[in-house]
C-alpha cells in the first residue's frame, strides 16, 4: 500500500474527470441505500417510493441522532485525507495503489445499480470497497453493502482476486480498519435484495410486524398485518422465517393450527431453520390468543411474590454500569433508590452501595425484565471489575426474570413481548419519552459530550425518570401477571414455581 506523505488516505474530491452522473429516478435502477432500506422494511420503502409518506418520517429522532453520529466520525477520518492533486483520468488512478476517500458515483449498467462508496483502496485494480462506521464491529449490514459496492466497481476492476472490502470502525480505544472476506451468500442476499426492490416498487408491498420507525409508530400497520393473520404477528416469527413458512405453503397464522407442529419442523429444516416441536406448539397458543383478544397461558408456572426489588440498570457500550436503579417494595414500605455514577470512584461506591441494599433485604427476591440478557451479565462485568463474586451470585441465586416467565408461560394478543408492549397492554402509563436502552445510551453519551450543565441537567432527569419508569412498569406488570396466573387456576411445578 502507498501512504502519501503523512496522510493515511487520499482524497478525490470533487474535480476527477469521467465523473458519472446520477442516473434518473426509474423502476429498474437501483442504489445502496434502496437496497439497505428494502432490508429494514419493504413495506417502508414501499410508501417512501410511492410518495405515501417522505422519506424522513422513515427517520425517527433517535436514528437520526445516529445517523449524524456517524456522519461526524465519517468526517474526521476524511479530515485526515489530504488532496490527491492530478490530472490522471479515473481509471488511471484506480489502476495505481491509492487508499482514496471522497470517491465519485459509480454505475453498473449490467446491473442498473448506482452509488458512491465511502472509499476504495484500488490496490492496483482490484478496487476494495470502503465503508466508514461508527460502531465498533462488523455488523451484517455492513456486509451487505461492501458486497454492493464490490458488484458495483465490477466494470472498472481491471485485476483479479477474491471478493472483500474494507470498514474504518470506531472503537473505544481508535478508529481500526477490518479486511471482510465476502462470500457467495453475500453476494446472494445483495442479488436477492436488488430484486426486491424492483419487485416493491412494481407491485408494492403487504405490511407486516417489523421494528422500523413506520410500522413502530403506525399502529395501523400492525392492525392491518394482524387482520391479515400475518405470520410475522406471531411471536418469534420475523420476516425471513415467515417467508421460508410461506414458501412451504405456510400462508396465514391458521395454517399453524392446521398443520402438523413435526410437519412445520421437517419443512424448516429443510431450509436449514431448525425449531422444536415445543416453539410451533408456542405459535400456535399465540394463534389462539389472537383468535380469543385474550391471554392464552400454556405453561405451569406461577409467581408466587409478596415482596421484591426490581433492578433495571443502564450501561455503557462497553458494560460499565452508570446507573443502578431499584424499587423496593416490602410490607407496605415503598422505596426508589437511584445510584448514578460517572466516575470509577462512583461507580465503585454505587456497587458497594448496591452491595449494601441486597444485605437489607436478604429475602426479597431481584426482579427484572429481560434481565438474564441484560442486567445481570452486567452485574457479572462489574462484580469481577470490583473483585466481589459474591454480590453475582447473591443474584443470581434470587433473580425472576419477568420476560423470561412469559415467554415461557403466556402469549398476549399482541406481536411481540417488549416491556413497552406488554404494559401498553395492561393499560400502564408512562411519563419518559425515551424509547428504549439503546436510544437512552445515546442519551447518556449526548449527556457526557455536553460542555452546558442546563442540557446535563436535562438530560439526567430525562434518564433517570426513564430508568424509574422501567422499575414503575415492570412491578406493574408482576401484579397483572399474578392476578392473570390465579385466574388461570395454575398448579405450581417444583421446577416453574417461584416463591419468596
Amino acid at each position: 500500500m502507498v501512504w502519501w506523505g503523512s496522510a493515511r488516505y487520499r482524497a478525490l474530491g470533487q474535480d476527477v474527470k469521467k465523473r458519472p452522473k446520477p442516473s434518473p429516478k426509474t423502476t429498474d435502477w437501483v442504489s445502496k441505500s434502496d437496497v439497505i432500506q428494502v432490508l429494514r422494511c419493504p413495506y417502508a420503502y414501499w410508501l417512501q417510493w410511492s410518495g405515501a409518506v417522505d422519506r424522513n418520517a422513515l427517520i425517527s429522532g433517535f436514528a437520526r441522532g445516529l445517523i449524524e453520529d456517524g456522519l461526524s466520525f465519517e468526517a474526521a477520518v476524511l479530515s485526515e485525507a489530504e488532496p490527491l492533486e492530478t490530472e490522471e483520468d479515473i481509471e488511471t488512478i484506480l489502476a495505481g495503489d491509492h487508499r482514496l476517500l471522497d470517491v465519485p458515483r459509480f454505475e453498473n449498467t449490467d446491473l442498473r445499480i448506482s452509488g458512491r462508496p465511502d472509499g476504495i483502496f484500488t490496490e492496483f485494480g482490484l478496487l476494495l470497497p470502503v465503508e466508514i462506521k461508527s460502531h465498533a464491529s462488523v455488523t451484517r449490514t455492513d456486509r451487505i453493502e461492501l458486497a454492493f459496492y464490490w458488484l458495483l466497481l465490477e466494470p472498472k476492476r481491471t485485476a483479479t482476486g477474491s471478493p472483500q472490502g474494507v470498514v474504518i470502525l470506531r472503537t473505544p480505544t481508535g478508529e481500526i480498519e477490518e479486511r471482510i472476506a465476502l462470500a457467495d451468500y453475500d453476494f446472494d442476499r445483495v442479488r436477492g435484495l436488488i430484486s426486491l426492490v424492483r419487485s416493491v416498487r412494481r407491485n408494492g408491498a403487504e405490511p407486516r410486524v417489523c421494528g422500523c420507525e413506520v410500522c413502530r409508530s403506525e399502529d395501523a400497520v400492525t392492525a392491518k398485518a394482524i387482520k391479515r393473520r400475518d405470520l410475522t404477528a406471531i411471536f418469534n416469527i420475523g420476516r425471513p422465517r415467515a417467508e421460508r413458512l410461506e414458501y412451504a405453503g405456510v400462508r396465514r397464522w391458521d395454517d399453524l393450527l392446521t398443520w402438523e407442529p413435526q410437519r412445520i419442523v421437517d419443512e424448516l429444516r429443510t431450509s436449514q431453520d431448525f425449531i422444536s416441536v415445543r416453539q410451533v406448539d408456542e405459535w400456535r397458543s399465540h394463534v389462539r390468543a389472537y383468535q380469543q383478544n385474550a391471554p392464552v397461558y400454556f405453561g405451569l408456572g406461577t409467581l408466587d411474590i409478596a415482596g421484591a426489588v426490581v433492578m433495571d440498570l443502564e450501561y455503557e457500550r462497553t458494560g460499565d454500569v452508570w446507573l443502578y436503579g431499584f424499587r423496593v417494595e416490602c410490607r407496605g414500605h415503598v422505596e426508589i433508590i437511584q445510584l448514578w455514577g460517572d466516575t470509577p470512584q462512583e461507580r465503585s461506591d454505587n456497587f458497594s452501595r448496591f452491595k449494601d441494599l441486597l444485605s437489607r433485604y436478604p429475602d426479597l427476591p431481584i426482579v427484572t425484565w429481560s434481565g438474564k440478557s441484560a442486567d445481570v451479565p452486567n452485574v457479572r462485568a462489574a462484580a469481577s471489575s470490583f473483585n466481589d463474586e459474591t454480590v453475582y451470585e447473591e443474584v443470581q441465586r434470587r433473580h425472576i426474570d419477568l420476560f423470561d416467565f412469559v415467554y415461557r408461560n403466556i402469549r398476549f394478543p399482541i406481536p411481540d413481548l417488549q416491556l413497552k408492549s406488554v404494559a401498553d397492554y395492561f393499560s400502564i402509563a408512562r411519563i419518559a419519552d425515551v424509547e428504549d436502552g439503546l436510544e437512552a445510551l445515546m442519551l447518556y453519551e449526548q449527556y457526557k459530550r455536553s460542555k452546558s450543565q442546563r442540557t446535563r441537567s436535562r438530560i439526567r432527569e430525562t434518564l433517570l425518570q426513564y430508568n424509574q419508569d422501567d422499575l414503575d412498569t415492570t412491578l406493574a406488570i408482576l401484579r397483572r401477571l399474578q392476578r392473570l396466573c390465579r385466574s388461570a387456576g395454575t398448579t405450581s411445578s417444583d421446577e416453574s414455581r417461584v416463591t419468596t
